[in-house]
């Protein structure tokens, strides 16, 4: 089996030349395998190994979807259908690629790792945002027991999206019933954070400084775009700060 997912992948993890942020990758990864608290340094390397080709493999599918992406778009002559037939078809083969290549890098780290130290990686790569989710639940809620805290674990999911992808949050939430959790994002609350940024007459920086920055912040996307939630049914939680 690893064999027929490794040889779907050929064409599009060609041989290529080592990626340009190839140290980046190496090095958060070395991060990451030394959290593991593995005793042999040879199994801490190979480890590491494994999680840097991971991201450098994403990297170059995205790369190649990319460059589809804007061939098709760049193409002279060709109708609004067929460039957007094209662009589906790119993203379609990038998505088929990354979920091919998911099953060999959890080959690998099988390989080498305990289903519990996987976790620990896979945590790694999404900076912890999960684990460190419940953590500040059960910091706000002391009173919790343990059937109640196994309940919120299980609440919780994690979205991974890769760094060139659109993040899409309804997507991802329309994605969790095969598992058995069935969300509507339409009747879904979603919360979010808002900072209205102030001029003040007693910051360091300049008038014209102020001015830029504020202006800049406001060009930002909002996140309800960024991350394609509905509109109405967001909560946002503002606050003023001054520059």
């Amino acid at each position: 089996m690893l064999l027929a997912v490794g040889l779907g992948l050929a064409g599009v993890l060609r041989a290529e030349s080592p990626s340009p942020v190839r140290p980046v990758f190496e090095q958060r990864a070395f991060k990451i395998a030394g959290t593991l608290g593995l005793s042999d340094p040879a199994q801490t390397a190979r480890v590491s190994a494994v999680i840097a080709r991971q991201y450098e493999d994403l990297s170059r599918i995205h790369a190649r979807r990319d460059e589809q992406i804007q061939a098709a778009k760049g193409t002279p002559g060709v109708d609004k259908a067929t460039q957007e037939a094209q662009v589906a078809a790119a993203r379609a083969e990038a998505l088929a690629a990354q979920n091919a290549l998911h099953s060999v890098y959890l080959a690998r780290l099988a390989a080498e790792l305990s289903p519990a130290q996987i976790d620990q990686v896979k945590d790694g790569m999404t900076y912890g945002v999960l684990p460190l989710t419940f953590r500040v639940y059960q910091e706000m809620l002391p009173n919790l027991t343990a059937e109640q805290k196994q309940q919120i674990l299980a609440w919780l999911v994690e979205a991974r999206f890769g760094y060139m992808e659109q993040p899409d949050v309804p997507k991802a939430l329309r994605a969790c019933a095969p598992f058995g959790l069935e969300i509507d994002p339409r009747q879904a609350s979603y919360f979010l954070g808002r900072r209205v940024i102030r001029m003040s007459a007693r910051s360091s920086l300049p008038y014209w400084q102020q001015r830029l920055f504020i202006m800049m912040a406001n060009q930002s996307s909002r996140a309800i775009e960024f991350f394609r939630i509905p509109p109405d049914r967001v909560v946002e939680l503002g606050m003023q700060m001054s520059v």
